[in-house]
């Protein structure tokens, strides 16, 4: 995963770093042991989260889809009150904004 390569940079900045997917735990264990991620990967498998932040993505993946349940591509900045200081989102998977720890 590219924020695997940012994960220091990040951190010396004083940010924490963490993913959320609808995938279930074991499936992010497997993912994450496969591709050697060494931060959280979080399973929200309802998109319960993923509904809160207003990014689900319905248009491409409305109810009843195989893939239903799916995240906009992007990066929350979330403050230790838990407020959203700043987002970046994509409308696909096709190129990703990479935050820069720089």
């Amino acid at each position: 995963m590219e924020l695997e390569s940012q994960k220091e940079a990040l951190r010396s900045r004083g940010l924490g770093l963490a993913a959320v997917s609808y995938d279930s735990v074991a499936i992010l264990k497997d993912f994450g042991t496969r591709k050697k991620i060494a931060f959280p990967l979080l399973s929200d498998p309802q998109s319960s989260v993923i509904r809160a932040f207003g990014i689900l993505n319905e248009a491409d993946y409305p109810p009843g889809h195989l893939a239903h349940g799916v995240p906009y591509p992007g990066t929350l900045v979330i403050d230790a009150q838990a407020i959203v200081r700043s987002k970046f989102f994509e409308k696909t998977y096709v190129e990703r904004f990479i935050p820069q720890g720089q």
